[in-house]
C-alpha cells in the first residue's frame, strides 16, 4: 500500500511538471475589432468564365492575400471561400485590391524556328536581348556549350538550342504570377465615390466592372429569427384566400442586382424577388408570391428578409428547397413582369427561376449576375453565400 501511495505521489509531481504555464503562440498579428475591418472579395463583372480571367494572386492593401496557384478567385465567385463567415482583417479606411494572373513560363520552338512563351492565349516571341535562364540539367546547348544560368538571348540560339527551357530565375515552375495585375480597384460607392471601411464592421467587396472599383456591401445587422411560427398569408400579396396552417421558423435572404442588360449596359430595371408559396392545397399552392424585402437596381440589394419555411422532414434540424423568381420593375415602380434572360447567346428569352436548399435559421446573400443579352460571354445566374 505504502508504495502505491509513493508512486501516486511520483505520478502527481510529472503531471504537474509537464503542464506549462506558457502559452503556445504563432507568429500572428490579431485582428483588433477597434481598429480593423472583416472583407470578402467578390468577383460579379460580365466577363467569361475562363482561366485568363482567373485571379491566381490576390493583393489587399500591398499585401499578398492569396498566392498559391490553387487557392484561385474565380469569375462569379468570392474569397475567403468554403465556410461561413470567414473574411479577410484589414485595417479599417480604404481598401485596395489587385488581381494577378498566371503565365506559362516554358519556352517553345513554332515551325519557323521562333521561341514563344504563352501568357495564356497571347503568344509572346522571344527577342534579342532578353534575359532568359536554362537549367544545366536539361542539357540545352549553344554552339557546343551547355547553357545554364542566365543568359542573353541571341537571335542564333535558336539554331542549336534544344530540350526545355524556361525564363523563370527561380528555375523551378513551368509557371508564375503576372508582376502586373489586370486589375486595380479601391473602395468606392456605385457614385465612384471613395468609400472608408468602419472598424468592427463586416463587408463584401464586389468587383462589378473591370473598369470601375470596388462597390462597398456592408452586411449589416441580420435580423433575428424570432417566434417565426406565422401563417403563410401574412407574407402574401393577395391575403384573400384564408390558410391558418402555422409554418416552421424561417431563414434570412438578401438580394444584390449585378445583372447587366448587355455587356456595356448595366440594367436599368430594378428586381423584385420572390419565393415560391410552399402551400400544399388552395389557390395559392405553388405561386411566387412570398415577397422578399424591397425592389433593387443595379448595384443595390433588397434588404434583409425573414421568409418563413416548411421543414422537408419533420423530425429534422430543418431544411427545405426554397424556389425562387424575381420580377422586373421599372423606373416608376411599375410592374414590367417577370425578369426574362437568354440562356445563350441565340436562345429565345424564358423567364429566370432557381432554388436552393434552405436551412433554418441560416443567413443567405445571392449575387444576380451575368447579361440578359448573353452575347457569348456570360449567362444570367445567381451565387449564393451563407453568411450566417
Amino acid at each position: 500500500m505504502k508504495y502505491i501511495k509513493y508512486l501516486t505521489l511520483v505520478l502527481l509531481v510529472g503531471l504537474f511538471a509537464a503542464c506549462s504555464d506558457k502559452d503556445v503562440t504563432y507568429n500572428m498579428t490579431e485582428a483588433n475589432p477597434a481598429t480593423h475591418a472583416y472583407i470578402q472579395v467578390v468577383h460579379m463583372a460580365p466577363i467569361k468564365n475562363a482561366a485568363a480571367n482567373y485571379a491566381y494572386q490576390v493583393d489587399i492593401n500591398g499585401y499578398e492575400y492569396q498566392n498559391d496557384l490553387s487557392s484561385v478567385l474565380l469569375t462569379r465567385n468570392g474569397i475567403p471561400s468554403g465556410g461561413t463567415n470567414l473574411f479577410f482583417s484589414v485595417p479599417a479606411g480604404t481598401v485596395e485590391v489587385k488581381l494577378h494572373g498566371i503565365e506559362n513560363i516554358l519556352y517553345e520552338k513554332d515551325d519557323n524556328g521562333v521561341y514563344y512563351t504563352n501568357r495564356y492565349y497571347e503568344r509572346i516571341p522571344v527577342k534579342a536581348g532578353d534575359k532568359v535562364y536554362f537549367v544545366a540539367g536539361d542539357k540545352m546547348e549553344y554552339n557546343g556549350a551547355t547553357l545554364q544560368g542566365e543568359q542573353t538571348y541571341a537571335d542564333g540560339m535558336a539554331t542549336n538550342i534544344v530540350g526545355k527551357w524556361v525564363r523563370d530565375e527561380k528555375l523551378n515552375g513551368l509557371t508564375r504570377i503576372v508582376k502586373e495585375p489586370y486589375y486595380v480597384g479601391t473602395t468606392q460607392d456605385i457614385n465612384g465615390n471613395s468609400v472608408s471601411l468602419e472598424p468592427g464592421k463586416q463587408y463584401r467587396l464586389v468587383i462589378y466592372d473591370m473598369e470601375k472599383g470596388l462597390l462597398v456591401c456592408e452586411q449589416g445587422t441580420i435580423p433575428t429569427i424570432k417566434d417565426q411560427l406565422v401563417n403563410w398569408e401574412s407574407g402574401r400579396d393577395d391575403t384573400t384566400e384564408p390558410f391558418t396552417e402555422p409554418v416552421g421558423e424561417g431563414a434570412n435572404h438578401r438580394f444584390y442586382n449585378f445583372v447587366w442588360e448587355t455587356s456595356t449596359q448595366p440594367a436599368t430595371f430594378k428586381l423584385q424577388a420572390y419565393f415560391k408559396n410552399q402551400l400544399t392545397e388552395g389557390d395559392n399552392a405553388g405561386e411566387f408570391d412570398i415577397p422578399c424585402g424591397k425592389p433593387f437596381g443595379f448595384g443595390e440589394d433588397s434588404g434583409w428578409a425573414t421568409i418563413p419555411m416548411k421543414k422537408s422532414i419533420y423530425n429534422s434540424s430543418g431544411y427545405a428547397r426554397m424556389d425562387f423568381k424575381l420580377k422586373k420593375i421599372g423606373a416608376n415602380g411599375e410592374d414590367l413582369g417577370w425578369f426574362q434572360y437568354k440562356s445563350t447567346a441565340t436562345a429565345s428569352p424564358k423567364d429566370y427561376t432557381d432554388y436552393w436548399t434552405t436551412y433554418i435559421g441560416r443567413a443567405y446573400i445571392y449575387f444576380m449576375h451575368g447579361i440578359v443579352e448573353h452575347e457569348g460571354i456570360a449567362a444570367v445566374g445567381n451565387a449564393r453565400w451563407t453568411a450566417q
